[in-house]
């Protein structure tokens, strides 16, 4: 029993110590096992206490990855703005159109600071979903410039660049996504559609490494709303994954086994060597 009371002041004194806002009660709700986001508006750019317990849209890094430090300058930041504005003013009914970029990256759950519960974000548009219809840009200014006006849950903006692996993309009909696996090296989703459309994942694009695949097939990756990747899905049901393996993981991997395998060899020798040497 002192044992359990022990670990409880632990818990406690940690909650406090590395996200102010949480309680007991709310930090059940909130937890790394859940697939939504939380974003703190205090200082979420420069903060890594709440990526301690969450899934985080924000929290520091000392090497951003270019075009995510561009959609906090250009997007997360006037929408930070702007929510804080709206909550102040009393208006709490958060949705997407207030702030598409919190949307597309699937927030749920808003810090506030010197509040005692997080506040719900109405927008989270979950791990990932089928849009309608696609919105072709020229250039990465204007698809960065896009976010503003977008309904991310009906219109994906896409740099021209992808229109040929792309194609046509229409209403994908009646949908169903889950995630059904999750794993920052790689996830598991199991989706069904009637017409098949473009997929949007609430991941980050990065091309070097990450590969798409529909039932084991590999398939094309593109950039979509200037940060997050999607694939073109057939219509039916299907199984989409998202795996990590950069080029030459296979290979380093292959020999760091060989290299285990030839220790374990050599042992055995050095072994038996020595059970004939005592004999």
């Amino acid at each position: 029993a002192a044992k359990g009371r022990w670990e409880d002041r632990l818990d406690a004194k940690l909650t406090r110590r590395y996200n102010r806002v949480i309680d007991a009660a709310a930090f059940e709700v909130l937890n790394a096992n859940s697939h939504y986001r939380v974003f703190d508006l205090a200082n979420p750019f420069n903060d890594a206490r709440t990526s301690y317990f969450h899934k985080s849209v924000g929290g520091y890094h000392g090497a951003k990855l270019r075009r995510y430090q561009e959609f906090i300058e250009r997007v997360l930041t006037p929408e930070r703005a702007a929510v804080i504005q709206s909550i102040q003013s009393g208006n709490l009914n958060l949705t997407a159109n207030m702030a598409p970029g919190l949307a597309m990256l699937n927030t749920r759950y808003l810090l506030v600071p010197g509040a005692e519960q997080p506040l719900p974000f109405n927008g989270g548009l979950g791990p990932a979903w089928f849009v309608d219809e696609v919105q072709w840009v020229n250039t990465a200014e204007e698809e960065v410039g896009a976010i503003a006006g977008l309904d991310p849950a009906r219109t994906a903006a896409v740099h021209q660049s992808f229109e040929e692996v792309l194609g046509r993309v229409g209403n994908p009909g009646s949908d169903e996504v889950r995630l059904a696996q999750y794993h920052p090296e790689g996830s598991t989703y199991e989706v069904s559609s009637d017409k098949g459309g473009l997929l949007v994942l609430s991941e980050v694009h990065y091309p070097v490494g990450w590969t798409a695949l529909v039932d084991g097939e590999e398939v094309p990756l593109v950039r979509v709303n200037a940060l997050l990747s999607a694939l073109k899905v057939p219509a039916g049901s299907h199984e989409v994954q998202l795996q990590y393996e950069p080029e030459g993981w296979g290979t380093a991997r292959g020999l760091s086994r060989a290299g285990s395998l030839l220790w374990v060899i050599l042992l055995v020798f050095c072994g038996w060597m020595l059970r004939r040497k005592a004999e």
